[in-house]
């Protein structure tokens, strides 16, 4: 995980994890920094990939190795959370 975000720049908010609302605080829980890195760049991509102003930027950014990584990665927090329920 650390190669992903220091090659995509990815920064983890110290407070990312202390908000009340936020669900893995639900559990009581909170992720190993490497996953919770990831998520803030789940999160960070969400509305420019839902909603991108510019198609084209999107698409040189989110290259098919990137998605493909992004999508590893995902099913890795899937089965990180489903074993702390």
């Amino acid at each position: 995980m650390s190669e992903l975000n220091s090659e995509y720049g990815w920064q983890l908010p110290a407070d990312f994890f202390s908000d009340a609302d936020h669900p893995l605080n639900e559990i009581g829980v909170n992720p190993p920094e490497n996953l919770g890195r990831f998520m803030v760049r789940l999160s960070e991509a969400s509305i420019p990939t839902r909603y991108p102003e510019n198609l084209s930027n999107v698409q040189k950014e989110f290259t098919e190795t990137i998605v493909k990584d992004i999508l590893a990665r995902s099913k890795g927090i899937i089965l990180w959370i489903k074993a702390q329920l």
